[in-house]
């Protein structure tokens, strides 16, 4: 004798999604970009010279000179350091109006600093 086979039917729980093509999920992992640590501390320079001149500006207080001094000669050594390194002297080295602009603005601020130096020590 064979054997029956029953019939059952079934049906899903959940509707019938749409398929969708498998995808893998990529990461891409750049390096972060970092800035050189003396232009990080250039920056931390010129943002401390600009917070005393804006304190001297206002009425409310008034910061001594010689902090001003201080931070512009901390400014002008930082500059300094970093116009060493290879990348900012090939720059310099190309003749363009940037380059010329900032080594304009260094010669000022290098002018600037020598004129308060003297000022200080004629007040010393």
């Amino acid at each position: 004798m064979a054997p029956s086979f029953g019939r059952s039917i079934s049906f899903p729980l959940s509707p019938a999604r749409a398929s969708r093509p498998a995808r893998h999920a990529r990461s891409i992992s750049l390096p972060a970009c970092r800035s050189h640590p003396l232009l990080a501390h250039l920056q931390a320079q010129t943002a401390a010279a600009r917070a005393w001149a804006t304190a001297s500006a206002s009425a409310s207080s008034s910061p001594s000179p010689s902090t001003g001094l201080a931070l512009i000669d901390a400014l002008h050594a930082a500059l300094a350091e970093l116009l060493l390194l290879p990348e900012p002297q090939a720059a310099v080295r190309r003749p363009s109006a940037a380059s010329d602009r900032l080594l304009d603005a260094f010669l000022l601020l290098a002018d600037a600093h020598r004129g308060f130096q003297e000022i200080k020590e004629v007040h010393m």
